[in-house]
């Protein structure tokens, strides 16, 4: 019986050139970035590119997952630490409301980037992007029940309604950091919003 022969093993980590992928179409957008921005960021020939990771739309779409599994890897990370829950929600929310936190990094979220860009006239990553929101209402509604478990929140207030508005208020935060908003302006919202989860 005749042996299959191996291919050739690669000659690049695909999850650097993966990494190298997902700043670019953090910092141009989808449709600003070209297959040369590609090729040029990870550093592969056009076969390379195409035989590894196939179409530019589905690069982009292993590298949005690739962005949000990093996401949530670090999300996870403070949650299964010593910090409380109240304190986990307080402390991103004062995060994403000091623009200054990342003054080398004006890129904002790449999720929030690509719902306003492909959201509405993409169906595959509009799909992707409700899948996201479903697991962040998951995520916040868990903090926010063991939070009044705890005394820390009241437990007269909907715990399902307080996940929707902080879904709704991160994401609007991460949008705005992308303009030249008042730092005192954005400051003010994050604790009207903190106020709501007394």
């Amino acid at each position: 019986m005749q042996m299959m022969k191996l291919g050739r093993p690669l000659e690049f980590d695909p999850e650097e050139a993966l990494a190298a992928a997902t700043r670019v179409f953090w910092i141009k957008g989808y449709e600003a970035t070209s297959t040369k921005d590609l090729m040029d960021a990870m550093g592969l020939s056009k076969s390379s590119l195409y035989q590894t990771f196939g179409s530019k739309k589905q690069l982009f779409m292993r590298a949005l997952a690739h962005y949000c599994n990093a996401s949530t890897k670090r999300e996870r990370a403070k949650l299964n630490g010593q910090m409380p829950d109240k304190e986990f929600v307080v402390a991103m929310l004062r995060d994403l409301g000091d623009p200054d936190r990342y003054p080398e990094d004006p890129r904002g979220c790449l999720l929030v980037n690509s719902t306003i860009e492909l959201g509405k006239r993409d169906q595959e990553v509009g799909a992707f992007v409700d899948e996201r929101a479903k697991m962040s209402l998951a995520m916040f509604e868990g903090v926010i029940r063991r939070a009044q478990e705890e005394g820390e929140i009241s437990p007269d207030k909907s715990a399902a309604g307080l996940a929707g508005m902080l879904v709704v208020s991160v994401h609007g935060l991460k949008a705005m950091s992308r303009l030249n908003v008042d730092k005192a302006v954005l400051q003010s919202a994050v604790e009207e919003i903190i106020n709501r989860l007394e």
